[in-house]
Parts: structure tokens; sequence; C-alpha cells
């Protein structure tokens, strides 16, 4: 995993060392918004240091957002090479030319260590040596990174309308996958086919097989939105949040039927931008907003009484992103301030500062 950092410097901390490297101390992490931008002749480049495993994969067009689709392997798998499946929603000027990826990406090694360097009291016979068997091993080494080469199998399925959001959920034995569209609407759409597809698909990366489908349910917000989370303890609860600060609850029924409360949730009084289910208590749920606030609900009461906790100005702009720690009742809030903050469940008091 990546530690997310990058390191900018400013023009009089430019100097290196003799080995040609910036030194340590004049190193600093990069912040959006504090540090300043990067000049036209400096690019954006990962530090092999924080990864375990790196690879870049492409869609055919860009996306916003993505999440795991939950397979047979489960969250054991350990050795290499290792293999996930994802699922992605695309952005398109032509909004009704979008389109949702279902991906298989396997053959992923993790990061190579770089060879010692030679000691200093090496002999020149011993580096004549040296340097046949390294050719022999460059042969050796190019031969086993075709072998390593990742592979991408992916199939395509129509979507109209730019995916805001995107979330996997299994239901059952099935994949399926929450969608928030630039038009409005909430879409239930089921992966099984595509992830049965990538699965049956053999040898090198292949393009994507079109597959014509509709949404197993939709609901319209009227409004667009960003807001979306599947309940980790109750099987087909989903929670959508829009830009006009309401919060639909949706259920799955018998037989494979879908409901959605007639009455959202409301209380903040700008953009819902992230929600989030506890992982702990099937009947609470996190919310925060553009209005600087984070709400606590609970589902089991009426909508008007369901919020049983604020948090004003829990940050000093808008705040985007809520995640709920799965093992213990914290919270991490990130806002437009540049700041992380964790949260205690039973107070909600702030417990740190990033």
């Amino acid at each position: 995993m990546a530690d997310n950092t990058m390191e900018i410097y400013s023009e009089d901390e430019m100097e290196v060392d003799e080995n040609g490297e910036i030194p340590e101390s004049k190193r600093k992490v990069y912040i959006p918004g504090v540090s300043r931008a990067i000049r036209e002749d400096e690019e954006w480049d990962f530090d092999p240091e924080a990864y375990r495993l790196f690879h870049t994969f492409e869609t055919t067009k860009p996306c916003l957002s993505f999440d795991v689709i939950v397979d047979e392997s489960g969250d054991s798998r350990t050795q290499y090479p290792l293999s996930c499946c994802l699922v992605a929603g695309s952005q398109s000027e032509e909004k009704r030319k979008n389109e949702l990826y279902v991906m298989k990406l396997s053959n992923l090694y993790g990061m190579e260590k770089e060879k010692e360097a030679k000691s200093d009291d090496e002999t020149d016979e011993d580096e004549s040596s040296s340097d046949e068997e390294e050719e022999e091993e460059g042969k050796q080494t190019n031969s086993k990174k075709k072998e390593k080469l990742p592979i991408l199998h992916s199939a395509t399925i129509e979507h109209s309308g730019n995916v805001n959001r995107i979330r996997a959920a299994r239901l059952g034995v099935s994949s399926v996958a929450a969608v928030w569209n630039d038009v409005g609407k909430i879409q239930l759409w089921n992966l099984t086919e595509g992830v049965r597809c990538v699965d049956q698909m053999e040898g090198e990366s292949k393009n994507q097989k079109l597959l014509k489908q509709i949404p197993i349910y939709s609901f319209d917000h009227r409004s667009e939105g960003y807001g979306l989370s599947w309940s980790p303890l109750t099987t087909g609860m989903l929670a959508s949040g829009d830009q006009k600060q309401k919060i639909y609850i949706h259920n799955m029924g018998e037989g494979g039927t879908w409901k959605t409360n007639s009455t959202p949730l409301q209380g903040h009084t700008d953009s819902v931008e992230d929600i989030q289910w506890s992982y702990s208590e099937s009947n609470l749920l996190m919310s925060c907003s553009v209005d600087h606030s984070l709400r606590l609900w609970d589902v089991r009461t009426t909508p008007k009484q369901a919020c049983v906790c604020v948090v004003e100005n829990a940050h000093e702009s808008d705040i985007n992103v809520i995640s709920w720690n799965p093992s213990d009742p914290y919270v991490v809030s990130g806002g437009d301030d540049g700041i992380l903050k964790v949260w205690t469940m039973r107070s909600l008091q702030v417990s740190k500062f990033f």
C-alpha cells in the first residue's frame, strides 16, 4: 500500500548530495492547495519504497469511481501472483455513450528489490566475472519479466449518463453494483454475467466484450449526488445522498424486489457528499456535507427523529469523504481544508488531526 505522499521542493531546496539525490532533510510532503504547483518541467512519480505491489492499467474512457468486486477468493490471498476483480464507471463528453467496466486483473507480482551495490573491495577479475554473470542474469530477468506482465481482462456494459460513484456488493450468489449517475438516478446493475465473462477469458490482455443489459432497479433522486454506501451488516441495504440534502434508504425484498423509503432523511443544509454505514451497529449511518457538518442517523426511527447526533463545523470547509473503521468505532473525515480528522463514536469528539 502507498503512503500517498509526493515529494515537492521549492526553488532553494533543489541541492543534491554526492549521490545526486535530494537530502532527506530537504524533502517535503506535497499538500494540494498548500504546496506550490509543479512546474512544466516536473512530473508526478511514485516512490517504489511506498509500495508492495504497483501496476498500471487503463480503461477506454476516463473513470471517476471504481470499487472492488468480492470474488470467491475473498480477502485471504497472500501468495503471488495475485488477482482481483474491479468495477468502474466512465465519464464521457457524450453522456449517452458511457460504460461500466467489469475487470479482472491477474498475474500481479510484487515490487522487486534492487540488487545491492558492489562492494568497494572487488577485484578487476571479480568484476569481469561478475559482468558476465550479470549479463546472463539480465537475459533471464527479461524473460521472467515477460512472464510476469500483468493481465487485464474486461467486459463492458453500456450505460447512459456519467458515473459519479459506483459501489459493489455481494448479494447471495450475485455481484451487484450501485451506480450514482449525473442524471439524478441511482441504478442497480447485475455484474454476475460480466464477472463470468472475464473469468472465462484466457491468455494476454483482451479487449472488452460488450454486454447488453438493463438496470435491475432504478430510483430517481431528481438531483445529482455522490453519497452511496452498502450496509456491511444487512444484506441488500443501500443508502444514497444527493445535492438537495436528501438521504434515501433502499432495501432488497423477497424475490429480488427493491423498495425505497418514501420520506428521506433530511437535516443537512447543503449537498450530502458521502455516507457510510457502521460496521458494528446495523442501524447507524454517518453522513458528511458541504455544510461542514457530520450527522449520525438511526434508521430504526422515523425520518424526522432519525438524526441522533450533529457535529456542526466539523471542518472549516466542505467535508468530502468519511470512512468508518471496520474494526474499531472510529470515523475518519476529510475536507477541502486539507485536514483528516479521526472521531470517536462515544461522543463524536475529535481525537486526532492530520
